[in-house]
């Protein structure tokens, strides 16, 4: 399961979403996915989506799951 620690703003975080589940459907474990659309976030042409805000409040819960 991934969840947020705190409210966010859907519109905000829906390429972070959109990305870890493209990580995912290549097989590569949840903690990983989420870990490579976060850094891709750093690295957005938009800047809003380099503020921490956006990306950081994401953890991965759970046991380990290769799809």
């Amino acid at each position: 399961m991934v969840a947020s620690l705190w409210p966010v703003d859907s519109d905000l975080t829906a390429p972070l979403m959109i990305k870890f589940h493209e990580y995912r459907s290549h097989g590569l474990p949840s903690a990983e996915a989420l870990r490579k659309a976060q850094r891709d976030m750093l690295a957005a042409a938009d800047e809003r989506l380099h503020q921490p805000y956006a990306w950081a409040g994401f953890m991965v819960y759970g046991g380990h799951a290769s799809f």
